[in-house]
This record gives structure tokens, sequence and C-alpha cells, in this order.
């Protein structure tokens, strides 16, 4: 048995609430889309990591004075 049909069978046996709640499961699922598709980046990680290995700083110290200066 394929999966749609497991699905559509179990649909069948459930109560109208928990068919309310299936319902607002499913439209969640397709508002949220994969990270990947929401992000597009012109660098890729190999740039990125050239970049931060140039760096003489710490970074760790950078966002420690970033938290302090927000409290």
């Amino acid at each position: 048995m394929q999966i749609k049909e497991k699905i559509y069978k179990e649909i069948d046996r459930l109560p109208i609430d928990q068919l309310t709640l299936l319902y607002e499961q499913i439209n969640a699922m397709k508002k949220a889309r994969p990270l990947k598709d929401k992000v597009k980046s012109r660098y890729t990680l190999h740039d990125v990591h050239e970049k931060l290995s140039t760096s003489k700083g710490l970074w760790s110290e950078s966002v420690i004075k970033d938290r302090e200066n927000r409290i």
C-alpha cells in the first residue's frame, strides 16, 4: 500500500476536531519553507571562510561587547 493511500484511510477515520487540527498543520507546513529557499547568498561558504581567516580580532569579544551594549 502506498503512503498516500495509508494517509487517506487514516484521515477517513478521524473525527472532525482532529481533522481541524490536521488542516491547520497542513497549512503551517505549506507556509514553512526550507531555509535554502529563503536565503539567497552571493557568497559561498568558501568565500566566508576565506574572509574570516584574515580577521585579526576575536569574534567572541565583539559579540560580548555588543550584548553588553544592549543591556
